[in-house]
């Protein structure tokens, strides 16, 4: 069943404006996001989900934590600009934003910050992606892919 949904997977997660001409309501609706991101196609970000690895292999997959865990990339919005302040505490210490540089990071901090939560809701709900069992890890890929394209 997990070779059909990963399979499945492929026609289902992909842009469905293949020209990205389309604005997002959730945009174009938002004075805080337009103009900013009226342009934008995507970044890619990251979320480590625990790893059932043999120790003998488990090097190369350890994380930061110091666990085995597998890195799932996720395409979101286009990344900030470098060398500005960027975190919404940046702000909150110093001076409004200045510039367009500065006025986009801190835009683009604050809808970043709807990405990890969502990020953070999903191993949450999903919990064999926090406790995975000891399947192969091939198979583990292919969960991950599932309860992915299944949310």
């Amino acid at each position: 069943m997990l070779d059909v949904v990963c399979r499945m997977a492929m026609d289902v997660i992909k842009p469905m404006d293949r020209e990205f001409s389309d604005i997002p309501q959730a945009i174009l609706r938002d004075s805080r996001y337009m103009p900013h991101f009226k342009h934008c196609i995507g970044a890619i970000d990251g979320v480590h989900v625990q790893a059932s690895i043999p120790p003998q292999d488990q090097v190369p997959y350890i994380g930061r934590k110091g666990m085995p865990t597998q890195n799932v990339m996720a395409v979101c919005y286009l990344g900030p600009y470098k060398d500005e302040r960027y975190h919404l505490s940046d702000f909150r210490r110093g001076s409004q934003p200045t510039g367009y540089k500065e006025v986009f990071n801190h835009v683009h901090s604050s809808l970043w910050s709807v990405v990890e939560r969502t990020f953070g809701v999903w191993k949450k709900i999903r919990k064999i992606l926090r406790d995975m069992p000891n399947y192969s890890f091939n198979m583990q890929v292919k969960i991950v892919i599932c309860y992915n394209d299944t949310s």
